[in-house]
């Protein structure tokens, strides 16, 4: 945890992961404070998935896409704001870069991978692997 304020610039942060969004620089992560996170995502193919705990926050900065929020899909373009609650499975897709912000802090086993089956209900696969 930091012991005071913090500052970072997202081309200097070594956390570069390929989560179930896509390529995230986690600028802010649970190692810093378990009050929220701040990532910087570009998203071209997201894995469906969801947070049991975590309340996500999407700003969009570039790029355009779709992003699904349970049963709706919304169109995405710099400029648009998102609030995911949590448990709610969502996913983006189409090329667009976003930050995200997430209340407490985001960490592997609060993401749950999801799957479509028949009839279009969904099941979880597993709790994500993604790297924090």
């Amino acid at each position: 945890m930091a012991d005071g304020p913090l500052a970072r610039h997202v081309e200097e942060v070594d956390t570069v992961v390929h989560s179930a969004c896509g390529r995230s620089v986690r600028v802010f992560t649970y190692r810093d404070t378990d009050a929220a996170n701040l990532h910087v995502t570009t998203i071209h193919d997201a894995q469906l998935h969801y947070h049991e705990r975590c309340t996500e926050f999407y700003y969009v900065l570039e790029g355009r896409g779709s992003m699904q929020v349970g049963k709706e899909t919304v169109e995405v373009r710099p400029g648009t704001a998102l609030l995911i609650p949590p448990r709610t499975p969502h996913r983006g897709w189409g090329g667009f870069t976003t930050v995200v912000f997430g209340v407490p802090a985001w960490d592997e086993a609060d993401e749950v991978i999801v799957e479509e089956g028949a009839a279009g209900r969904t099941f979880e696969v597993e709790p994500s692997r993604c790297a924090r």
